[in-house]
C-alpha cells in the first residue's frame, strides 16, 4: 500500500548543505515560526481581538475546526459563510455578512489551489483584516516563495507539505508588525526536541536501505525498553504528534521545533514542487471525463504547489474501502468533521452545502515520495472502480 505522506530521509537529519530557498523562506521578514498552523492562527486571533474593533471572523463553512477553535480560544465569534459545492467562495453570501462588527474575514486556500479575494479591497480600506490560510501548502512558483499575497495575516503548516511532524508560521503584514511589539513564540523543551528526533530518526530508518542499522538500533532499543521496563511509545504520544487531530494547549505559544526546522532547511523545496505539480497532472489527465468524478480543481494553475489532489464523488466510504481492498492507496479527507458551531447556524442551505462537502470530497495523496509510475499504477486501478460494468453507483451531477 501506498505511504499516503512523504518520509523523512536519513540525509535530511544528518547533512550539513541547506537549501537555499528553504534558507530564505525560513528568514523572511516578519515570519513567526511556530509549533503548527493552529498556533499561528491562534497568534493572530490574539494580535485581532486587542484591537477592540469587533469580535466577528468570518469563516468558510466548509472547514476543518482547527480553523475554529483558535478564534474561540481568542474570545472572537466565529461567522459562517457558504462554500458551494463546487469548492468556491459564494461572494454574495460572504459580503452580505460584513457588518461593523466584522473584524477580519478567513479564506482557505483549498488544497493549495488560490482563492482571489480582491472582491474584499474595498472593505479592507476601512480596517477589515485578512487572515489568508495557506496551510494546505506553504510554497508558490514562478518564482518559488512562501505562498500568499498581501493579506494581514498569513498562516502555514509546513508539515503537512514536509516530514517534520510539527511546524508551522505566521506573517503579519507590515502594518500589523509595526502596529504593536510582537513576543517571540517560545522554545520547546531539550526534551521534546530529543523525543521528535528520536521518532523521525526511527521513521527515516525504517523506510531506508540499511538493514543492518535497522537490526542494530532495534535490539539496542529493545535492551532500552527491557531495563526500562516500558512499552513502545504510542505514536501520538507527547507533544512531538504536532500533525494530532486536537488542539494542544501546550502548543499555543511554542516555536517550531529545531529538528524540524533543521529538516526543513535541508529539503530541496523546488523538487518538492516540480514533483507535487506533476502527479496532481497525472491524476487530472487520467480522470478527465470521467463519469462518477468530479474535480473541483482539475488545473491547479501556474504557481501552485497542491497538497493533495481532490475529488468530489458520491459513495466515498464504499470508494475508501474499495481502495484499501485493491492496495492501491490509502485516501485522505479534508473538512469531513465539521465544527459543532457550524450547525447552529439558521441558514440551512448553508449547512447543506457544507455537510455535502464534509460526507463528498475525498483526496489522493501527490507526495514527492510517489513515483510516476506508482501514480499511473493508482489510477488506472482506480478508474476500474468507475466503469459502467463495474456496477458501481456514480456521481451525479
Amino acid at each position: 500500500m501506498t505511504v499516503t505522506q512523504p518520509v523523512v530521509k536519513l540525509r535530511q537529519l544528518f547533512s550539513v548543505r541547506e537549501d537555499s530557498t528553504s534558507q530564505a523562506i525560513l528568514s523572511e521578514n516578519g515570519l513567526e515560526l511556530t509549533y503548527n498552523g493552529r498556533s499561528a492562527l491562534l497568534r493572530a486571533c490574539h494580535s485581532l481581538a486587542g484591537k477592540g474593533k469587533g469580535t466577528r471572523v468570518l469563516i468558510p463553512a466548509y472547514h476543518c475546526p482547527a480553523c475554529v477553535t483558535p478564534v474561540l480560544q481568542a474570545r472572537l465569534q466565529p461567522v459562517y459563510y457558504r462554500i458551494t459545492r463546487e469548492l468556491t467562495v459564494d461572494w454574495d453570501d460572504l459580503l452580505a455578512k460584513i457588518d461593523s462588527e466584522v473584524v477580519a474575514v478567513m479564506i482557505i486556500h483549498f488544497f493549495g489551489i488560490e482563492t482571489d479575494f480582491s472582491a474584499l479591497d474595498s472593505y479592507r480600506r476601512n480596517g477589515l483584516a485578512i487572515i489568508e490560510d495557506c496551510s494546505h501548502s506553504f510554497l508558490r512558483d514562478h518564482p518559488l516563495r512562501l505562498a500568499g499575497s498581501d493579506s494581514d495575516f498569513r498562516i502555514y503548516s509546513f508539515w503537512k507539505m514536509l516530514p517534520l511532524q510539527a511546524g508551522g508560521g505566521l506573517a503579519r503584514s507590515a502594518a500589523w508588525r509595526n502596529d504593536a511589539p510582537v513576543t517571540k513564540p517560545g522554545r520547546v523543551s531539550p526534551r521534546d526536541e530529543i523525543r521528535l528526533a528520536k521518532r523521525l530518526f526511527e521513521e527515516a530508518l525504517q523506510h531506508s536501505d540499511h538493514e543492518w542499522a535497522k537490526t542494530t538500533f532495534n535490539l539496542i532499543e529493545n535492551v532500552r525498553l527491557r531495563l526500562k521496563g516500558a512499552s513502545p511509545p504510542a505514536q501520538a504520544d507527547g507533544i512531538a504528534a504536532g500533525n494530532s487531530g486536537q488542539f494542544d494547549p501546550r502548543q499555543d505559544t511554542l516555536s517550531m521545533p529545531i529538528v524540524a526546522e533543521r529538516v526543513m532547511r535541508r529539503t530541496a523545496l523546488a523538487e518538492v514542487i516540480r514533483t507535487r505539480r506533476n502527479n496532481y497532472a497525472l491524476y487530472a489527465r487520467l480522470f478527465r471525463n470521467t463519469a462518477g468524478i468530479r474535480l473541483p480543481f482539475p488545473d491547479p494553475g501556474a504557481s501552485a504547489c497542491p497538497w493533495l489532489f481532490p475529488m468530489i464523488i458520491e459513495h466515498r466510504e464504499h470508494f475508501s474501502a474499495y481502495c484499501r481492498q485493491h492496495a492501491v492507496l490509502v485516501p485522505q479527507t479534508f473538512g469531513s468533521v465539521l465544527h459543532e458551531s457550524v450547525r447552529q447556524d439558521k441558514e440551512s442551505h448553508m449547512i447543506a452545502d457544507a455537510e455535502y462537502l464534509a460526507d463528498h470530497v475525498v483526496c489522493l495523496p501527490i507526495h514527492q515520495d510517489l513515483t510516476t509510475e506508482e501514480i499511473e499504477a493508482a489510477g488506472s486501478k482506480l478508474r476500474d472502480y468507475f466503469r459502467p460494468e463495474a456496477g458501481h453507483s456514480i456521481c451525479r451531477q
